[in-house]
């Protein structure tokens, strides 16, 4: 068994084995046109990779008027198979501004996961890009996997002969993935050294947030989760130095760039953001030891960065709704959690600052008069204080009712010293839990109505 996986392998990685590859593997590759993919696809490559598969993509790119046809997309969902093919994949992907994507439940791996690097965006103008972008796209629930060019000699077959073409074979695939960063393709420094690190028996998988931001992968299919707009402002500010200004640190002063190499250090806490018009704002340490402040503002499908720090002028990037989750999440987790729509997540922004900027927090009501607020169609009006009280009405959303004893109010033991003191966001919790209630007359009847829906 161990010898016909030996050999198996060996027609795959080895060009001198293609020919007995193409005609006993009945799983090599197939290239067939697709309409109306979820993901925008036009082509789909399943299969084992052969010698031969980038002639065969080459004649998909047809001629109208003497003009090339550029930027298709193509899906991708193969094991692997002939690596220097693989390399060679990438370079027709990049030098046509072709997209390269690994959709829903697909597995890309080896060979495969290194044509996916050759993915561009399309082209847009008469020159070439500069900077290049990249546009390789996976699905949350996707596999996509790297390992290294493997050598492999013939079982039994030990001549210098061999043991030279097997190394010549093998060192072609990892010049070729040089010049594949040369000519533009990225191919990120720190993915590089995963791929040349990782034998050809294992698989180095693109499987969290952190590893798609440092190696330029775009991902789909994430889920929208609830959670507080601090949070979400917070991984977005420190996730977004990964993407935007890249793994290797800030261009004019690497050593400021802490979270490469101490995550933690200078982890921002989450209560600190404020809002100035329309952005959350947060003065905590994000990119630098130093102060470097965070912006950011939800808008389309992503949200506008901007950091103001010591060490250069104001940067805005862009960051897409993968960085609102933490940078160990596993992508395939990803898929069914709920986060904020940037639609939601602003107008929660919204309605989490408004009473911090117009209202001070007080256990009591000091007007006699006061509306029903924070409730979706009505609340009940209870005889005794507390959530155990005997209901004896319903008051609607909006209605006025009278404050019996302006400036008096009930609470539970737990929450005197708040209610005492001047802390507002203590003050807020015990309202928030239905700590604290209010006497009031409502049609005649009194009765008392938790201080959280009264305003």
């Amino acid at each position: 068994m161990a010898n016909q996986l030996r050999n198996f392998l060996l027609c795959i990685l080895s060009p001198v084995a293609f020919f007995i590859l193409t005609v006993t593997v009945s799983n090599a590759a197939q290239i067939t046109e697709i309409k109306n993919h979820p993901m925008g696809c036009v082509y789909m490559l399943d299969g084992i990779i052969e010698t031969g598969d980038v002639e065969k993509i080459s004649n998909l790119f047809g001629r109208e008027n003497n003009n090339v046809t550029l930027g298709l997309k193509f899906c991708l969902n193969s094991p692997g198979g002939a690596y220097l093919e693989g390399v060679r994949l990438a370079a027709l992907f990049a030098n046509t501004y072709s997209s390269t994507v690994v959709a829903q439940n697909a597995v890309c791996e080896s060979a495969c996961a290194i044509a996916f690097l050759g993915g561009k965006v399309e082209l847009t103008g008469g020159g070439d890009f500069d900077p290049p972008n990249a546009s390789r796209i996976i699905h949350a629930t996707a596999k996509l996997g790297f390992h290294a060019p493997v050598l492999l000699i013939p079982e039994g077959d030990y001549t210098e002969k061999a043991v030279q073409q097997a190394y010549s074979v093998a060192m072609e695939a990892v010049v070729e993935l040089s010049n594949l960063r040369e000519s533009g393709v990225i191919i990120p420094d720190i993915l590089l050294r995963k791929i040349l690190s990782t034998p050809f028996d294992n698989m180095h998988y693109a499987d969290t947030v952190r590893k798609t931001i440092e190696y330029n992968i775009d991902v789909e299919g994430i889920g929208k989760r609830r959670g507080s707009v601090q949070v979400t402002a917070d991984n977005v500010c420190k996730n977004v130095s990964f993407k935007d200004l890249g793994l290797e640190g800030y261009s004019q002063n690497t050593s400021v760039f802490m979270m490469k190499t101490k995550p933690n250090q200078y982890d921002a806490r989450t209560d600190t953001f404020s809002r100035t018009d329309t952005f959350l704002e947060s003065d905590q340490n994000y990119l630098t030891e130093g102060a470097a402040s965070c912006q950011v503002k939800p808008a389309g499908e992503g949200f506008i960065v901007s950091f103001l720090g010591t060490y250069d002028d104001e940067k805005t990037y862009w960051a897409s709704n993968v960085l609102s989750f933490k940078l160990n999440d596993a992508l395939v987790s990803l898929h069914t959690r709920k986060t904020y729509t940037n639609s939601e997540f602003d107008a929660r922004m919204r309605m989490e600052y408004r009473y911090e900027s117009m209202v001070k927090y007080n256990c009591s009501i000091e007007n006699r008069i006061a509306s029903i607020t924070n409730v979706q169609n009505f609340t009940n009006l209870r005889r005794q204080a507390g959530l155990n009280g005997q209901v004896i009405g319903q008051v609607p959303l909006g209605a006025k009712v009278s404050v019996l004893n302006p400036g008096k109010f009930l609470r539970y033991d737990r929450c005197a010293a708040a209610c005492d003191g001047t802390n507002q966001n203590a003050i807020k919790q015990c309202i928030d839990n239905n700590d604290v209630w209010i006497e009031v007359k409502h049609n005649g009847r009194s009765g008392f109505l938790s201080r959280k829906f009264l305003e």
